[in-house]
Parts: structure tokens; C-alpha cells; sequence
């Protein structure tokens, strides 16, 4: 439902003015976000909510594993 107002504003058209590396360096970054949330429960572990919390949970949950 938040995006109904810049639907209605039309303001979509304005992406193209936004340089294609900024577009590209967002969409990774999330990307990189939603993978580092995903490998603990690839891991069978616990999913977290917190990106800062799965981060430190890594090392300790690859460390289960071997």
C-alpha cells in the first residue's frame, strides 16, 4: 500500500534518470542482504531476523557443520 502515492503521482518515470550503476549497486547489495539471511536455514539452523545477527552466525554455524 505505500507505494499507491508514487503510483499515483506517476514518479516511476523518474527512475531513468537514475545512473544504471546506482540501480546495479542497490539491487546487489540487497541481493547480498537476502543470500547472508538465507544461510542458516540452508544450514539447518535457525533462521534470523537481523542482518547484523545472521553475519555473527555464520562462522558458528558453518563450525557445526564440519
Amino acid at each position: 500500500m505505500w507505494y499507491l502515492p508514487f503510483w499515483n503521482l506517476r514518479l516511476g518515470k523518474f527512475i531513468k534518470y537514475i545512473p544504471y550503476f546506482i540501480i546495479s549497486g542497490f539491487m546487489n547489495g540487497v541481493d547480498v542482504i537476502i543470500i547472508l539471511l538465507h544461510i542458516n536455514p540452508v544450514l539447518w539452523q535457525k533462521g534470523l531476523g537481523k542482518i547484523t545477527d545472521a553475519i555473527v552466525a555464520i562462522p558458528k554455524s558453518v563450525a557445526s557443520k564440519i
